[in-house]
């Protein structure tokens, strides 16, 4: 084999090593960078970067990294203490270093990024240039974000239900008082009149308030579940018999779907008969007269759960209210005291379950509960 033979086979097997090397490279799902240690100069970057940035390779190169991941002039650290340089580290201690950076994407978005700086050294031992390898922890941040969110909530519910248990018995004494004093009144003026008919005013706005305190009473208790041993069937029965006249009177039928298969199961009998009240309820204002409700129980497929599925051919809920159902205190009924869906919701999240919904504007609306079942 003569000299040029030799020269071709090693060129071709540096070739070959060049496309592996940027095979490995491009593969890599991180942001990969590779910097001057000097001047921070952007020397090479993977296809994960210019994804990120929506960039080319020959717009970065000979760009230093703080100009494109932070849109600076100057290193980052020197334009904010608070944002630690890892590079600067590796270069000055010669070790790996780590830092938490926020950088922004071309559309503008923030990402959050964990930054790993590694040294690579010439053949004096000097630190000349360094990899820059950004693993993108934006979904991991966000879920942080969200969960101090809810905690903070949280604390605040806590806290102002224990100020609205207060506010609920200090109230209620004295509407008992007036109601008592009012209905023995009423017993004793003259059928027809002003005055009968403003005390029976008083006696239906004193009952009205009476069902809101006793609403906020059972939305601050946050009792644990008094679990027994009961077939969910018998549960919705019991809470249909009890609105059986509503049904009547507002011409509604109901067509029920009640699975034989269902086991008996753990649950606190009272607060799940509370739940299925409260929907129906939801329901039968939805349609308020002529409409149908369907209510629907069943195993699902690996006989984990038991889902009950309440639905309605009422008005639906219009998308931008959807979020907030379960709030406490949101409603979109003039009466409402927006605590009904918001303790259902408490109820089957304190036997482990959950509760989801689904509605059209004008088709209705569907609430499926799932309970867990007892091992």
């Amino acid at each position: 084999m003569n000299e040029g033979q030799n020269s071709n086979k090693q060129e071709a097997w540096l070739v070959q090593q060049l496309k592996e090397k940027d095979a490995i490279i491009d593969g890599i799902s991180d942001v990969l960078m590779l910097l001057d240690a000097k001047n921070y100069e952007i020397l090479e970057v993977n296809q994960a970067f210019l994804n990120s940035y929506g960039t080319s390779r020959e717009a970065v190169f000979g760009k230093s990294c703080y100009d494109i991941t932070h849109q600076l002039n100057i290193p980052c650290h020197h334009a904010n203490r608070e944002c630690p340089c890892p590079l600067e580290d590796t270069v000055s201690t010669g070790e790996a270093s780590q830092a938490e950076h926020v950088h922004h994407d071309h559309e503008g978005k923030t990402l959050y990024f964990e930054i790993i700086t590694y040294p690579l050294r010439d053949s004096s031992g000097r630190v000349d240039r360094c990899i820059h390898l950004s693993r993108d922890i934006t979904r991991r941040k966000n879920l942080e974000n969200q969960y101090y969110k809810l905690s903070l909530q949280t604390s605040k519910m806590s806290a102002l239900g224990r100020l609205t248990a207060g506010i609920a018995h200090e109230i209620n004494n004295p509407m008992a008082g007036i109601l008592l004093y009012s209905t023995n009144m009423v017993k004793k003026v003259p059928e027809e009149g002003p005055l009968k008919e403003g005390l029976e005013i008083i006696i239906h706005e004193t009952l009205r308030c009476r069902t809101i305190i006793q609403d906020l009473l059972e939305f601050s208790r946050e009792k644990e579940p008094q679990r027994k041993s009961a077939c969910i069937n018998d549960v919705i029965e019991k809470a249909l018999r009890i609105l059986d006249n509503e049904f009547r009177l507002r011409h509604i039928s109901v067509e029920k779907h009640l699975s034989r298969d269902i086991p008996d199961n753990l649950v606190d009998v009272n607060q799940m008969e509370q739940v299925f009240v409260n929907l129906l309820l939801n329901a039968i204002e939805a349609i308020q007269e002529k409409g149908r409700i369907t209510i629907r129980s069943d195993l699902d497929p690996a006989h984990k759960y038991v889902k009950v599925e309440i639905s309605d051919t009422g008005c639906g809920i219009s998308p931008e209210n959807m979020s907030n159902i379960f709030e406490p205190f949101f409603s979109t009924k003039a009466k409402g005291t927006g605590l009904g869906l918001a303790v259902s919701y408490g109820i089957v999240r304190s036997h482990q379950g959950d509760i989801k919904v689904s509605s059209q504007p004008g088709q209705g609306t569907c609430f499926t509960i799932e309970i867990p079942l007892s091992e």
